[in-house]
């Protein structure tokens, strides 16, 4: 999410049952969205390796529309724009926030 001169990002992880297991919110250096949400999917990988989860599940990451192919392997699965509101409210609270916020629990 950008404004003006700003971006935040932020995101869920959930699990297979669509439970959300982990989420993050950040201001983001950038006034560019799309270089925000590259920035959210960095950010997702690091908790999806931090939790433990490799080897454990698949990360399939929502809502990216573009610049798919700069990631040559990694495989996208493209929802709608606003199934995940919750990750667009924790991108506008990254707007507001000082430094990054992360939670994840377990089950």
């Amino acid at each position: 999410m950008a404004v003006v001169d700003e971006a935040g990002c932020g995101g869920v992880l959930r699990n297979s049952d669509g439970v959300a297991r982990a989420l993050f919110s950040s201001p983001f250096p950038t006034k560019d969205s799309l270089a925000a949400e590259l920035g959210a999917i960095s950010i997702a990988l690091d908790m999806f390796l931090e939790m433990g989860w490799k080897d454990k599940c698949s990360l399939v990451i929502e809502e990216i529309d573009s610049r798919m192919s700069l990631f040559g392997f990694v495989s996208f699965l493209k929802a709608d724009k606003y199934g995940n509101k919750m990750a667009v409210a924790l991108a506008g609270a990254g707007l507001k926030r000082q430094g990054m916020f992360k939670s994840w629990w377990r089950s």
